[in-house]
C-alpha cells in the first residue's frame, strides 16, 4: 500500500500529447511521483520518459491525487471456514478519512483462496468514505498457507496490499439437532471426542444449531446427549474438523415446550446491552458485565442462556420436557433460582426477583492525603433502594451524612472531607456506614468500611 508521503499521477504515456489523458481522482493535491498506467510501473528517474511525464503534468493547473486505502479487521492468523469482516477507509493526503470519496473499490486475494460474497463496492454519500465487506471466508486446502488481501480502486487500478495472513485449517464442526419431524431442539450438549476423551463441546441454541470450535485437524467422534423426563440419551457419529451442517436427528418426537417472561426490577424493565449466545453458555458461570440474560440448567449442566430483549422480555423455545432450574442476571446481580417442571408442549411464564445484594463497597484514595480534594465512595446494588451513607469517628460521632435514593447498579458519592458545618475533618480513621432499604421487598442491608484521612 502506498505511504501517506508518496502519491501517484496516472496517465497513458502513449497519449502524452493530450493533457486530457491524465486521469483525475478524488483526493487533495500533494507531492507526486509519475506512474505509467497500462504498464504498471513508475517512470524511470532521470530519463527522457520522466521529462515527458513532467511536460504533460505542467499543462495542468489543478491536479488531484489517487486515493489510497486503509484496511482493518484482517487477522494475522485466520481459520479457514470462519467468517471475517474487513473495513475499508478511503484516505486523503492528510491520512484522514476522505468523506467525499465516491469511487468503487474491489477486494481480491492472492492465490484465489478467499471467498468474497461481495467483491466490489461503490461508495455513497452515506458511507462518508468508509465501507465494510462482510462474510469473507478463507478457503480450506487441507494445510496451513500464507496469503494476503488487496484493495483496489476499480477505475484507477491502484492496488494496496495488506500484510501476510497465515491461514490454518478449520477448527470447527457445526450442525443442528432436530427431532424426527425436523423441529429443532434447544439445550442438547454436543461433544467432540478423540481417543475416547472429550476435547471440546457446545450446546444447541434455540434454533437447534451448534458450533464446536478449537479443534485440531483430524476425525472426531461427535456425541449428542440430551435429557427428557429424567432420562439421559445419547447418539454419536464420526466427523472431521471443518464439517458443516452435521445434523443429528433424534429418534424421539416430543411436543416441545417454552419458557417465557419479562425481567423487571421494582417495576422497571431491564435492558440487554448485548446478545449472549448459547454457544458461550458453558463458559458463562460468571456474570457478563452489563448484559441481562436468563440461564437455564438441568442436573447435568447448563442447557440454555438467552439474552433479555430491549423491552425486558425473554423466550426459551424448543425445550424437551423435564425438570429445570432457572435464574436471571440483570447486568449487575443474580436473581433467585426458580425450580421448574416443564410438561410436553407447555408454555410456562416465569418471573424473577432480585435482592439488594450490596457489593464492591469501597472508597478511594485510601488513605486520603492533602493533595486529594475528595474521597470517592462506591458500591453496587442489585435493586432500587433508599437509605443513607454516614461518616463516623471511631468514637461513633456522626461527621457527615448523605441521603440515598438510588436505582440498581453502581452508586458514587464524593466526600470533600468536610463535616456538616463545612469544616475540614482532622487526620484519623473514619467509619463509612451504608444503610440501604428496599420497601417493596421489605429488605435492608448495612455495610461498613474504614477510610483514613491524612492532613
Amino acid at each position: 500500500m502506498t505511504s501517506p508521503e508518496t502519491y501517484f499521477i496516472v496517465f497513458n504515456i502513449a497519449e502524452e500529447a493530450d493533457p486530457g489523458a491524465l486521469l483525475k481522482t478524488r483526493l487533495a493535491p500533494g507531492s507526486f511521483s509519475p506512474y505509467i498506467s497500462g504498464e504498471n510501473r513508475m517512470a524511470d528517474p532521470g530519463t527522457q520518459e520522466q521529462e515527458d511525464v513532467y511536460d504533460i503534468m505542467s499543462g495542468f493547473t489543478m491536479v488531484e491525487m489517487i486515493p489510497y486505502f486503509r484496511l482493518s479487521g484482517i487477522p494475522f492468523d485466520a481459520i479457514a471456514g470462519n467468517k471475517y469482516e474487513f473495513k475499508v477507509e478511503a484516505l486523503g493526503a492528510d491520512s484522514e478519512v476522505n468523506e467525499e470519496y465516491k469511487g468503487t473499490v474491489a477486494l481480491s486475494c492472492a492465490q484465489g483462496r478467499t471467498i468474497f460474497p461481495e467483491e466490489e463496492y461503490t461508495f455513497t454519500d452515506e458511507d462518508n468514505g468508509v465501507c465494510v465487506f462482510q462474510g469473507i471466508v478463507f478457503e480450506d486446502i487441507g494445510e496451513p498457507y500464507i496469503t494476503y488481501i488487496e484493495v483496489e480502486d476499480a477505475e484507477i487500478k491502484m492496488t494496496g496490499r495488506t500484510g501476510d495472513i497465515a491461514v490454518s485449517p478449520p477448527d470447527f464442526i457445526t450442525g443442528m439437532v432436530t427431532q424426527k419431524k425436523g423441529r429443532p431442539v434447544t439445550g442438547v450438549k454436543i461433544k467432540a471426542l478423540r481417543d475416547g476423551k472429550a476435547v471440546e463441546y457446545a450446546l444447541t441454541d434455540t434454533e437447534g444449531k451448534y458450533r464446536i470450535s478449537g479443534l485440531q485437524p483430524g476425525t472426531y467422534t461427535v456425541r449428542a446427549s440430551w435429557k427428557a423426563e429424567g432420562i439421559i440419551s445419547t447418539v454419536e457419529a464420526q466427523a472431521k474438523n471443518g464439517t458443516s451442517d452435521f445434523i443429528f436427528t433424534l429418534e424421539v418426537e416430543y411436543e416441545l415446550g417454552e419458557i417465557i417472561g419479562k425481567l423487571e426490577i421494582d417495576g422497571k424493565g431491564v435492558f440487554a446491552s448485548e446478545s449472549i449466545s448459547t454457544q458461550r453458555a458453558l463458559a458463562a458461570e460468571n456474570a457478563h458485565s452489563d448484559t441481562a440474560y436468563i440461564q437455564l440448567r438441568q442436573s447435568d449442566g447448563i442447557k440454555a442462556q438467552v439474552p433479555v430483549k430491549n423491552d425486558g422480555s425473554f423466550s426459551i423455545p424448543n425445550l424437551l420436557p423435564g425438570k429445570y432450574t432457572a435464574r436471571a442476571y440483570n447486568g449487575r446481580s443474580w436473581s433467585n433460582t426458580e425450580t421448574l417442571t416443564l410438561s410436553e408442549g407447555q408454555v410456562m411464564n416465569v418471573s424473577f426477583t432480585f435482592s439488594l445484594d450490596i457489593k464492591n463497597f469501597y472508597c478511594y484514595p485510601n488513605p486520603s492525603r492533602p493533595e486529594h480534594d475528595n474521597i470517592t465512595i462506591r458500591y453496587e446494588s442489585g435493586a432500587e433502594h433508599e437509605g443513607s451513607l454516614g461518616i463516623y469517628t471511631l468514637s461513633g460521632n456522626l461527621v457527615r451524612e448523605f441521603r440515598l435514593d438510588e436505582n440498581a447498579g453502581s452508586t458514587y458519592v464524593e466526600w470533600d472531607k468536610k463535616n456538616e458545618s463545612g469544616r475540614r475533618v482532622a487526620s484519623g480513621v473514619y467509619f463509612i456506614v451504608l444503610r440501604a432499604d428496599n420497601s417493596t421487598k421489605n429488605e435492608s442491608k448495612v455495610k461498613m468500611i474504614k477510610a483514613a484521612v491524612i492532613r
